[in-house]
């Protein structure tokens, strides 16, 4: 009997305080973000799928960076919409090759690049369930935010999402 009430009174302590923050959390949430990958075969598998970059970016430290915003559970509720896609493209580039490690070398050459690139496009919220989403009825986007992995290197589905959320935060503020 001992055990069962000290089972019960440990319990109460982790789930209390985890149930409070999350309370806390949804208080404190005054933007939530509808997110959808255009990239999947329809907006339903394409809901809440974030750039891998962005998402880690949102987990690590756009929580804290944004306290007010958080992820819409639907897309009827959200105030904001992303809509993003990525694509990849390779291309020959020329190249001048100077100083191998056999001694100093000049010449020129060719190398393969890749570059990725994220287009993410900023919406109103529509008030629409996902289901009778379509991208045609969109008007047009409040901003849209296009990174390539040339001018940025710390992941460009972050760098595409913190521009729309610095955006939102001001328009917040107006």
């Amino acid at each position: 009997m001992k055990r069962f009430i000290l089972a019960v009174g440990i319990s109460i302590l982790v789930v209390l305080p985890l149930s409070v923050l999350e309370a806390e959390e949804v208080n404190q949430c005054k933007v939530k973000i509808g997110v959808i990958n255009m990239d999947q075969t329809s907006p339903q598998t394409g809901w809440k799928r974030w750039p891998p970059s962005a998402e880690e970016w949102w987990t690590k430290d756009g929580k804290r960076k944004f306290p007010t915003f958080c992820w819409s559970m639907t897309m009827e509720e959200a105030d904001w919409l992303i809509l993003w896609s990525s694509n990849t493209a390779r291309s020959i580039e020329p190249a001048v090759i100077i100083g191998l490690s056999s001694g100093t070398f000049g010449g020129r050459g060719r190398y393969e690049a890749e570059i990725i690139t994220v287009r993410a496009r900023l919406y109103r919220g529509t008030n629409k369930p996902i289901e009778e989403f379509s991208e045609q009825s969109l008007p047009e986007p409040t901003l849209i935010s296009r990174k390539d992995s040339t001018s940025s290197k710390n992941g460009i589905g972050k760098e595409a999402f913190k521009e729309l959320f610095k955006y939102i935060a001001k328009q917040k503020q107006r």
